[in-house]
């Protein structure tokens, strides 16, 4: 058998060599797998060229151009794979992690609205649009338009598949429509006198037409307008102080408020926005507690921010045990994203961290209720006693009752009774049997005749 010149070397056939390229070693067979027997230097003839991340996302962008020549349902399944992929290259480089992340979002609403959107997926896609407008910054004038117009088409085709619309939801389709125009700035008169008809009197035939003329436009991928090395950012809140769920129970006082400290850092904060601690109950009731400037400092090795503040309980309504969550919300920019009322809309940016508080006074309950507990079985064993002496006095009025013998002489009488009755039955059939076969013999007798 030939042997190739390495193999030659170190006298091994050619058949027991593997080559390990990435770690430029050479394994013998005979051996275990993990014994090293020679090292060499790759030949450059040779070059072994491992993608990069930038190469990973570059060819994931090419690749989604071939999106358009696909059926609703493969495009669906497409943009959702390429989500995925786009995650992966996030966790791989953390210099491609906003704009991983923020095409991974973007491709992740164009396959809900491609293919049967109910309302409930038309919401999620809304909740996102709303994401990549609050935590992402570093637009340009076309990124963030494209963004704005495919916030706007998914309200709008949420209005297009209702059947009655309130006047809330008018309303607020109204002012986002206005919105969109003053951002555009390029509307015709005209035309915009006409939409104004269709929009005051049929709400629901104005969104479905012009859902008709935007999804051309908005639906066409546009990821050609990223590239790797574009400045967009990503705000991140990061909690140290707790870190998971807090394990040690927290007690309160009935009417009075109890807070825990906690310790945070931030990244990529714009300075016109601002966060919150939202607290969530039990029953889904929740509250803001705003975070004092006093309490946030920079960090000059990153200039990340690091956050001190409090986390507080209210118990003004409930007295029972319960578990509780807090978390850290993000409120939008109002020139970046439409918004209804800045105060009320935000968006949850850290994971919920669960907290469960107890009464103080619980204990002194427990004891209290263990002595009733105490108190009832004494009472029920009282009650078991007499029950057992009433018994033990039936038992001797019966023996008492054996010792007479008046039962034993009731029965004597009622067994001599009886058997008197069942004498005088059989006499009465004996008899009747004997008349008719009297009376049968002498009708054959004078049949016999």
């Amino acid at each position: 058998m030939e042997c190739s010149p390495i193999a030659a070397t170190l006298n091994i056939p050619l058949k027991y060599i593997d080559i390990d390229i990435y770690n430029c070693s050479i394994y013998n067979r005979n051996f275990s797998h993990a014994q090293l027997t020679k090292t060499f230097d790759v030949d450059i003839s040779l070059p072994v060229t491992i993608p990069s991340s930038h190469d990973v996302f570059e060819r994931i962008l090419k690749l989604s151009e071939q999106s358009q020549d696909l059926h609703p349902s493969d495009r669906q399944k497409f943009y959702r794979n390429l989500a995925a992929e786009l995650h992966k290259v996030a966790e791989m480089d953390i210099d491609l992690l906003a704009i991983s992340e923020c095409i991974s979002l973007y491709y992740e609403v164009l396959a809900i609205i491609t293919y049967q959107c109910n309302t409930r997926n038309c919401l999620k896609a809304l909740s996102i649009c709303k994401r990549l407008l609050t935590v992402f910054h570093g637009y340009s004038e076309k990124q963030l338009l494209i963004f704005q117009e495919l916030h706007l088409y998914c309200h709008l085709f949420l209005i297009s598949i209702q059947t009655k619309l309130t006047t809330n939801v008018r309303q607020r389709c109204y002012k986002h429509i206005q919105w969109q125009r003053e951002k555009l700035k390029t509307h015709d008169e005209q035309q915009k006198d006409i939409d104004e008809k269709i929009l005051h009197t049929n709400l629901i035939a104005y969104a479905q037409q012009y859902i008709s003329i935007m999804s051309k436009n908005v639906l066409s991928n546009k990821t050609n307008f990223f590239k790797a090395n574009d400045s967009i950012r990503m705000v991140s809140v990061k909690f140290l102080e707790p870190e998971s769920n807090i394990e040690q129970v927290l007690e309160f006082l009935p009417g009075l408020s109890v807070s825990i400290s906690c310790l945070m850092n931030a990244k990529n904060l714009d300075q016109q926005q601002h966060i919150n601690i939202k607290v969530t109950y039990l029953d889904g009731q929740y509250c803001l507690l705003p975070i004092n400037d006093d309490n946030i400092r920079t960090l000059t090795e990153d200039n990340s921010l690091r956050i001190d503040s409090k986390v507080t309980f209210s118990h003004q309504h409930w007295l029972r045990p319960c578990y509780a969550t807090f978390s850290v919300v993000l409120f939008p920019i109002r020139s970046q994203c439409f918004v209804m009322d800045i105060n009320d809309e935000f968006v949850e940016i850290t994971r919920p961290i669960r907290v469960l508080l107890h009464p103080k006074y619980l204990r002194h309950r427990l004891r209290k209720k263990q002595s009733i507990d105490e108190q009832s079985t004494m009472s029920a064993t009282t009650v078991e006693q007499l029950d057992i002496a009433d018994d033990d006095n039936d038992e001797h009025e019966t023996e008492w009752l054996d010792e007479t013998g008046v039962d034993e002489e009731e029965t004597g009488h009622m067994d001599d009774d009886e058997s008197e009755m069942d004498t005088s039955q059989d006499d009465e059939q004996i008899e009747s049997v004997e008349r008719r076969k009297t009376l049968d013999s002498d009708e054959d007798e004078e049949m016999s005749y």
